[in-house]
């Protein structure tokens, strides 16, 4: 008998409690730390090696001599999945295994989104497509998506949707680029129209917002019913990450804001999100300020997030942050007072999200396959009718997955680069299937994974594990703090299995 190598421990500050994770069989628990003592103390000589990712809360050894917990306790560790029979490798394979399973489902549906353009009216200095729109050799890509190429485009996706109706996807995206240009205005108008007729009834893009005014037509119930808008900070600081085409001068930002102002009354959902590197972070409670003082956040169909720039270089730049460091930032804020900051959706939010729906409701939360959509079905179309698989590489003909011939109306996919996307989950990258954390991280962008160590097939941690150490640890004690209240006691029940100091909370 050993402890299972998917077993994560997460201490409790100034409690004797720590919550275990075991991502492979779904448990997740609440002990004494003795009972997680002993778990550590149960782990074979070797077994090590297979902690791929150590997070940056230290775990701390036995504090005293490990004794062994009740019958009961350890019957229910054993059920539960912490403790197991099997080898670390036999282990893994049943990882794998797992995930084969998880992923043959996820392949059963699509995604798609359109690319109306490679054109767009900034020049953010953190945009990887800038070099098609600043370098004369590829301006022939910055053509838009004409009524006649949309109609080709929609014949292609028919061919791709599966035939069962149930999985049929009814989601369409528009990305760019930027794919509303007032220019592009009857374009869009098509697309819109087009997209209903094809049985999709919630379009989404991801947008910069300042030339929404010309397509108010197509937005609200009927039309668009979401968009993503970035904003990087209160005015200056945003114009000057978010640069007009024209120049400084031409700040965006009174626009965007006219614009969320406009779409909010008509039901469009609107998720703000600011890219944050060190540059820009003291401004964020400025924008929060403004979200508050323009009532922005009155209405339930806006949310703001906040994230770190991404770069995809072996050595990022030193105003970087990772997601850990970034929400560490914006804690500390928090916890400064400041209540205009915790508007902002932090990059541990969906995790204690997840785990605090999980501890009120006693459920699991549904492990994954791979890290996105791009490696189980999702396909982009470009106006030059190149057919890609990640919204990252698109615009770079020979990172296409396909291609339409718009004169012979011929669709032809390149199966060798499909496979290799659709191949990318956590049981076919090395370092996943040993780490505790892939399950529920789906091993990382692949794209950044290529750009840091050369290889598609390699992890992109991103700290990921201390983002998940963090958001597990706020979850539960949210959870505590409600169910020490008289409404949440009427609503949850606990259980305690042990009196010996090995109790359990089993969720």
């Amino acid at each position: 008998m050993r402890t299972s190598s998917y077993t994560i421990y997460v201490t409790i500050p100034d409690s004797e409690k720590v919550v275990i994770v075991n991502s492979l069989t779904g448990a997740t628990d609440v002990v004494h730390e003795k009972v997680a003592e002993f778990l550590r103390a149960m782990r074979k000589a070797g077994d090590e090696q297979w902690v791929a990712h150590p997070t940056e809360q230290p775990v701390e050894g036995p504090k005293g001599p490990v004794s062994s917990p009740s019958e009961q306790t350890l019957l229910r560790l054993i059920r539960r999945g912490y403790l197991t029979n099997l080898s670390a490798e036999e282990e893994q394979q049943r990882l794998v295994d797992v995930v084969n399973v998880i992923h043959a489902g996820k392949m059963r549906f699509r995604s798609f989104l359109l690319v109306p353009t490679y054109d767009c009216n900034l020049r953010c200095s953190y945009c990887f497509q800038n070099d098609l729109r600043v370098k004369a050799e590829n301006h022939f890509k910055l053509r838009s998506m004409t009524p006649e190429r949309t109609d080709r485009i929609f014949e292609a996706i028919r061919d791709l949707q599966p035939e069962d109706e149930a999985h049929r996807s009814r989601r369409l995206g528009l990305y760019g680029g930027e794919p509303f240009l007032a220019e592009n205005v009857q374009n869009i108008e098509y697309i819109v129209e087009k997209a209903r007729s094809e049985g999709f009834d919630h379009i989404y893009a991801i947008t910069n917002g300042t030339e929404l005014q010309h397509h108010m037509n197509v937005m609200g119930p009927g039309g668009v019913t979401q968009l993503q808008i970035t904003l990087d900070g209160p005015r200056e600081a945003h114009n000057r990450s978010r640069i007009h085409k024209d120049g400084i001068g031409a700040g965006t930002f009174d626009k965007i804001m006219e614009n969320i102002e406009l779409l909010l009354p008509r039901g469009v959902k609107i998720d703000v999100r600011v890219n944050v590197t060190r540059i820009n972070a003291p401004h964020l409670q400025g924008l929060a300020e403004i979200v508050q003082k323009r009532r922005l956040n009155t209405f339930s169909n806006f949310s703001i997030y906040a994230t770190p720039v991404n770069y995809p270089s072996k050595t990022p730049p030193p105003e970087g942050f990772t997601p850990y460091q970034l929400d560490l930032f914006m804690a500390a804020k928090e916890g400064d007072g400041d209540n205009a900051m915790k508007l902002f959706e932090r990059p541990a939010t969906g995790v204690k999200g997840e785990f605090l729906k999980m501890f009120v409701n006693k459920t699991q939360i549904p492990p994954r396959s791979a890290f996105c959509a791009s490696h189980s079905g999702m396909y982009l179309f470009d106006a030059l009718g190149d057919i890609y698989t990640c919204w990252e590489w698109v615009g770079f003909p020979a990172l296409r997955v396909g291609r339409i011939d718009f004169e012979t109306g011929a669709v032809k996919y390149n199966n060798k680069q499909l496979e290799r996307w659709h191949n990318r989950t956590i049981a076919n990258v090395p370092t996943c299937r040993k780490c505790q954390y892939s399950l529920y991280c789906g091993g990382g962008c692949a794209v950044y994974a290529t750009a840091q160590t050369g290889k598609f097939m390699n992890n992109h941690c991103n700290s990921y594990p201390a983002v998940f150490q963090k958001g597990v640890r706020e979850a539960y004690l949210e959870y505590q703090s409600m169910e020490n209240s008289d409404t949440a006691l009427k609503q949850t029940s606990t259980a305690t299995l042990s009196s010996d100091g090995g109790g359990m909370l089993c969720q």
